[in-house]
């Protein structure tokens, strides 16, 4: 029995101390991935940011082509529409010179395919709100290759122009804004601009209608923004843009 007892202790192994560092090398790991977590989501943060460099001797230069979200349907007033928030806001600081698409008189809707007026040269800021008109009326083959041309010719005349882009105003989903919307974000980033996703502002109760209120251009509908929406769009646009001296 003795000699079992002994044959089955020396076969047992002996248990090594702990590292006495695993806890230090536990946490430095940890604080490293955190800190690499940490980078990936500044750099990500960054990248949605336009650091614009406003000119000292003359106004910014500011092209809006934008739909009948961009003209101001249905904001009480004109002031409170996206479009002259924006510009408010970017003049407390600058002065801007304001640039605005047009399109043809026989042409019912803004769409980006029939965009007029794109300055040739000197844009400093362009900001692209379109594809609202387009969805469900564009074909998406079609409405790729024209929102490449709008984005195209401003990038020609004014290289240095930087370019926001907001998505379309409705209803997501694949039979809704979804396809122009992607379009929309892989061709402004193509040409290094920035998306700005309309979709959750849409979605948010209480930011456009209820048809019927008195507005600065008549009724409204129960499509288009209201105040809080056009509040809202503006404040998305705005906190992508920092102007530096």
């Amino acid at each position: 029995m003795l000699a079992v007892a002994v044959s089955f202790s020396a076969s047992c192994s002996v248990p090594q101390p702990a590292d006495p560092d695993i806890q230090k090398k536990a946490d430095a790991f940890s604080e490293g991935v955190s800190s690499d977590l940490q980078a990936k989501e500044a750099a990500a943060a960054e990248a949605r940011l336009i650091r614009l460099k406003y000119p000292k001797d003359r106004p910014l230069n500011v092209f809006y082509a934008g739909d009948s979200l961009g003209y101001g349907f249905h904001a009480s007033v004109q002031a409170k529409a996206y479009r002259p928030l924006v510009t408010a806001k970017l003049e407390e600081t600058v002065p801007v010179e304001e640039y605005r698409a047009t399109k043809p008189a026989n042409a019912p809707l803004f769409q980006i395919g029939n965009i007029e007026g794109i300055p040739k040269s000197g844009i400093d800021l362009a900001i692209i709100e379109l594809g609202t008109n387009d969805a469900g009326r564009t074909e998406i083959p079609d409405f790729r290759k024209q929102y490449e041309a709008v984005l195209t010719k401003i990038k020609r005349g004014s290289p240095s122009a930087y370019i926001l882009c907001a998505g379309a105003w409705g209803f997501p989903g694949t039979q809704g804004t979804d396809p122009y919307d992607r379009i929309i974000e892989e061709v402004c980033k193509e040409h290094g601009g920035r998306y700005v996703d309309l979709t959750e502002a849409f979605m948010t109760k209480g930011s456009y209608g209820p048809e019927g209120r008195d507005t600065w251009v008549g009724k409204s509908d129960n499509f288009h923004p209201n105040d809080k929406g056009h509040r809202m769009i503006a404040d998305l646009i705005l906190e992508r843009i920092i102007l530096v001296k």
